[in-house]
């Protein structure tokens, strides 16, 4: 594993396009009338900044799997779900060199 800031942030890039669906929703909920709030810009500026936000991590963990040897892998464990004598199941997100192509 490699110890890098970019590995603490590998669960921003499935979450982030889906906060800011999340967000578009919740405000398409509470708005009084259809299409008066939000604007259409700020609409255009969540909608493209989650998965925008999302390509900018992407990119910097391909580089830094682009900067190490080979058969390394960024590992990031979220939280430990079930554990269990020898058996641990956790919420974690992986990227290596495979998963960069």
């Amino acid at each position: 594993m490699i110890n890098s800031p970019i590995e603490t942030m590998l669960w921003i890039i499935p979450l982030a396009p889906l906060a800011g669906a999340l967000l578009l929703g919740a405000l398409a909920a509470l708005s009084p009338r259809r299409g008066e709030f939000p604007g259409r810009s700020f609409v255009s500026i969540i909608a493209c900044a989650g998965p925008m936000v999302s390509l900018l991590v992407s990119a910097g963990v391909v580089y830094a799997l682009a900067q190490t040897p080979e058969n390394r892998t960024l590992h990031q464990t979220l939280y430990s779900w079930i554990t269990c004598a020898s058996l641990s199941i956790d919420l974690a997100f992986e990227a290596d060199r495979f998963v960069a192509l």
